[in-house]
């Protein structure tokens, strides 16, 4: 089964270029520019905001779902395979990714300047892996329900903290009365959802 996206190329005089890639669950071939099948405009379609959104929600969903798939797969393999495979599996479709993102789409590869980043954005992996072990020993006592929302809200919180401080790059944000308001919201929130 091949997945197959158009990709735009803007060259020197002008003439739009396609090209297509499949992708198969074992192998990743590039398409001539004589190949006609197109299901997607990756390009546009990845800065469209609309789809952004979609993407946003849905992951949101997701890690509900994966917080219940890593307690079960926890509960009948053992606590450290569980992670083992949600980040294995995960490194397999970064991967992925990556190919589609450097061959197809040309995205550059990393040079000399990587080595100048903060020391910081090394240990995301390292927050990923201990969010899954939060989820791994909380979800069977608390459930998902309280659990993921403890998790939104602190989430939430935190990223208004990181705007106002304007951390770790981003634009500076204030954390206004508004934003104060809501983070109380959602703290009320998370005690009726543990409640209720």
């Amino acid at each position: 089964m091949s997945i197959l996206f158009r990709l735009n190329d803007n060259s020197d005089n002008g003439h739009k270029k396609w090209g297509a890639i499949a992708i198969n669950l074992f192998w990743l071939r590039a398409l001539g520019d004589d190949q006609r099948i197109v299901v997607a405009d990756m390009v546009d379609l990845l800065g469209n905001i609309v789809f952004s959104g979609f993407l946003l929600i849905t992951a949101g969903a997701s890690l509900a779902l994966q917080a219940g798939c890593n307690s079960n797969l926890a509960r009948h393999a053992g606590r450290t395979f569980a992670p083992f495979w949600s980040f294995g599996s995960g490194l397999i479709c970064c991967l992925i990714f990556f190919i589609i993102d450097t061959q197809a789409l040309k995205t550059p590869l990393p040079d000399q300047s990587l080595l100048d980043a903060p020391g910081y954005v090394w240990i995301g992996g390292l927050m990923g892996a201990y969010y899954v072990f939060a989820n791994l020993v909380s979800m069977p006592r608390l459930g998902a329900a309280t659990s993921l929302s403890i998790f939104v809200c602190s989430q939430v919180i935190m990223a208004c903290i990181i705007d106002h401080c304007a951390l770790m790059g981003v634009p500076q944000r204030d954390f206004t009365i508004w934003r104060i308001l809501a983070s109380l919201g959602l703290i009320l929130c998370v005690f009726i959802i543990a409640r209720y």
